[in-house]
């Protein structure tokens, strides 16, 4: 302008897709309007899924709490229930996550260090004492071991004399982004998914209300890979649970209203708006077109933004990450999510204190109600750079799809390592760019303090595990041994017999069968994944 030329440095978003400095309506020239965006509610849900969003529609409030004992959790979850959260997510600890029980050698320091220890059916009745599990929805962060705690679930319902049909919540059950991100796999790949579809088929008779998979991208995107690889990652994974469905007999439209999606969002702040618009497009147009999905709530992209970000919390400066977390809830706000949830800021030395949690769980609440962008649908709609934005992460996730499944879908490119080779190879570029300076991290290449500041962080208590101990042995001895054995049995015939898992590991809680047995009865039947050496 007025004949001075400028040297503009170039900048890219973490996809790879290069930005420029202004964008105008000829960027949008191939833009159709009805076919790229629509109205608010309506295909392909670009806008958001519902016609007025969060004018009616607000995103819900949960803390992603657990740690300890059950007792200890319960604890936690009355207060939040007393404080006006409307749903629960428990975080379970490591052993659990891999179906151990706390006697086990190999978990002998991770017993309820990172979540709460869930054993038995003690223990879960324990964690749900005078909580009524019909009134709150919750949230269940597990995978391999999910069709367990979903079987636990159903039994402390009957027992309160609770119909299976009103419980509300959703557990994860996405076992296969655990061999590429989380490290927290049982099974091998193809047994896996299997179990994953059983939790999928008895959900849709049994728990209509109830979300009986979540397809996740946050761990895919926190292990290193960039946001679209990591959508792609995780729409690839939903082909492969749909294909499962459908070789039962069944058809999207059965069973896709209990099917969500967990994504990240993180200091790329337009890119994180972006992507969850062209998630919601993407989805809709591939469960009609691909899969022939008809109903309305099939093809709608219900997602929790699941993440703040805990990779891009830092040590030092830890109050700051308090802003980093704002910013956080906001871009998913701004792209529509149906719940924020977000870390705390002192995540980058341990798992959160509760007073940490309830603070940066606030800044959620002052997003929602002291903002004003709960107030319109969809604000930065029309933007040219976030159309543009939208419509470039779109073809990039595709991109990334069709290359996965040229290595031959999820479970093939889990197989041969190829899909973590990738995704290790985009983390380490990630890590360069840091180490360069390319990329700004406050308080790691820019504005480096001296020293830590001293934060209260939360303390594991060290007789967790013995406890834990002696609460699974007090079971045992208990117990109707020959029933468990026999539970045990008709378990292992009908994983065999390829039949439903749901009703036999159900039969298996009611006599008290532990986590671990229920588990190993399942292992000798379907093995124990190795990891391939890359």
């Amino acid at each position: 302008m007025g004949g001075q030329t400028y040297e503009v440095p170039a900048a890219s978003v973490c996809s790879g897709i290069e930005i420029k400095p202004v964008y105008r309506g000829d960027d949008l020239q191939d833009f159709d309007e009805s076919k790229d965006l629509g109205e608010p509610g309506g295909f392909p849900f670009t806008r958001g899924i519902h016609p007025t969003m969060y004018r009616t529609h607000l995103w819900s409030f949960r803390k992603y709490s657990g740690a300890g004992t059950s007792e200890e959790t319960n604890g936690m979850f009355r207060r939040q229930i007393a404080a006006g959260y409307n749903a629960l997510s428990v975080a379970f600890d490591l052993p659990t996550q891999l179906g151990y029980d706390p006697d086990h050698p190999k978990v002998e320091f991770d017993v309820g260090r990172v979540g709460v220890a869930i054993s038995t059916m003690d223990d879960y009745t324990a964690m749900f004492d005078e909580i009524d599990i019909a009134g709150a929805g919750v949230n269940f962060t597990i995978n391999a071991p999910a069709p367990i705690i979903y079987a636990m679930h159903l039994v402390l319902a009957e027992r309160r004399g609770i119909p299976w049909e009103v419980l509300r919540g959703t557990i994860q059950n996405d076992p296969l982004k655990e061999f590429v991100a989380r490290g927290n796999f049982v099974f091998p790949p193809q047994p896996a998914v299997r179990l994953a579809c059983d939790v999928v088929e008895f959900a849709r008779k049994h728990t209509p209300k109830f979300n009986a998979i979540t397809f996740n991208q946050v761990h895919i995107k926190e292990a290193g890979a960039t946001s679209a690889f990591a959508l792609a990652a995780s729409f690839v994974n939903a082909v492969e649970y749909i294909e499962e469905m459908k070789r039962r007999g069944y058809h999207i439209d059965d069973f896709g209203a209990n099917m969500t999606f967990n994504l990240y969002g993180d200091m790329e702040f337009f890119e994180n708006i972006c992507q969850q618009r062209a998630a919601r497009r993407l989805w809709a147009y591939l469960a009609r077109d691909r899969f022939g999905a008809e109903k309305t709530r099939t093809m709608q992209f219900k997602y929790s933004g699941g993440g703040g970000s805990g990779t891009s919390l830092t040590r030092a400066h830890p109050l700051l990450n308090i802003a980093r977390i704002a910013y956080h809830a906001l871009t998913m706000a701004l792209g529509g999510s149906q719940m924020v949830s977000v870390p705390a800021y002192d995540e980058a030395y341990a798992i959160p204190t509760e007073e940490s949690t309830e603070l940066c769980n606030l800044v959620s609440a002052l997003v929602a109600y002291e903002t004003g962008v709960t107030d319109v649908v969809d604000p930065l709609g029309g933007s040219y750079y976030v159309e543009t934005l939208t419509d470039e992460i779109e073809a990039k996730i595709k991109e990334h799809m069709a290359e996965i499944e040229s290595w031959g879908g999820a479970v093939a490119s889990i197989e041969s390592g190829a899909l973590a080779r990738e995704i290790a190879r985009q983390s380490y570029a990630w890590a360069r760019r840091i180490e360069s300076g390319e990329d700004v991290v406050i308080g790691v290449n820019m504005f480096v303090p001296e020293h830590e500041a001293p934060i209260e962080l939360f303390e594991y208590d060290p007789r967790t595990r013995d406890r834990q101990i002696a609460r699974v042995q007090a079971v045992r001895e208990r117990r109707d041994s020959a029933a468990v054995e026999q539970a045990l049995a008709v378990l292992s015939t009908a994983t065999e017999q390829g039949e439903n898992v749901i009703p036999p590991l159900m039969d298996c809680v009611r006599v008290d069968a532990t986590m671990g047995e229920m588990t190993e009865a399942l292992v000798q039947v379907l093995g124990r994944f190795d990891s391939p050496t890359f």
